[in-house]
C-alpha cells in the first residue's frame, strides 16, 4: 500500500515543484475545447471530471455533479504562481459571480484555508476542496499549478489553462 502511494505522490510532487519553478512566459499554455462542425445538441455531454472532492465541512461530492457554470482551479498553497493567480482572481472576483469557483488542492485543508484567508478568496460562489494526489493525477495527469478549467452551464469544457495565466485571457471567456 505504501509503495503504491509513493508511486502516485512522487510524480505529483515532482510535477508540482517543476511547474512552480517555471518562468511565467514559459508556463502559460491554453487548450481549447474541440470545435464541432455541427451545433451542439440541447443536451451536451458533461465534460466535468469524475473527481471526488472533499469540501471544508468534510462533505464529499463529484466534480461531475456540479451544476451551472463552473471554474476549477487546481493549485498548491506554496506555489508562487498560484499565489499570483489568486491575487488576480480576487481582484476580479465580481467578474466570476456567475461561476461556482472550486479551488482544488491536495494540500492539507488547514493550508488551503490559510491560502483562502491570505488571498481573500471568499464569497457564496467560492469553494475550497481537497482531492487526493492519486485522483488529481488520474484525472488531469501531471499538470502544472495553477491550472484553470472553465466549464459552461451544460458541463462542456470551454477552455483549460495550464500554468499561470494572465487574467486578460480568462475574463473574456466568462
Amino acid at each position: 500500500m505504501k509503495k503504491n502511494l509513493f508511486i502516485y505522490i512522487i510524480p505529483l510532487l515532482v510535477a508540482t515543484t517543476w511547474s512552480c519553478s517555471r518562468v511565467k512566459e514559459e508556463t502559460t499554455q491554453t487548450q481549447t475545447a474541440p470545435a464541432s462542425a455541427a451545433p451542439a445538441p440541447e443536451t451536451a455531454v458533461n465534460q466535468l471530471p469524475d473527481l471526488t472532492l472533499t469540501k471544508i465541512n468534510r462533505s464529499q461530492l463529484s466534480a461531475r455533479d456540479l451544476k451551472g457554470k463552473v471554474m476549477l482551479v487546481y493549485f498548491d498553497p506554496d506555489c508562487d504562481h498560484c499565489q499570483e493567480e489568486a491575487k488576480l482572481i480576487q481582484a476580479n472576483l465580481d467578474a466570476f459571480k456567475e461561476y461556482a469557483l472550486y479551488f482544488i488542492s491536495s494540500a492539507p485543508m488547514s493550508k488551503m484555508q490559510q491560502f483562502a484567508w491570505d488571498y481573500k478568496l471568499a464569497g457564496p460562489n467560492v469553494n475550497l476542496a481537497y482531492a487526493t494526489p492519486e485522483n488529481i493525477l488520474r484525472t488531469f495527469g501531471p499538470v502544472q499549478t495553477p491550472s484553470i478549467y472553465i466549464y459552461s452551464d451544460t458541463g462542456k469544457l470551454v477552455r483549460a489553462f495550464n500554468g499561470q495565466t494572465p487574467i486578460e485571457k480568462i475574463l473574456p471567456l466568462l
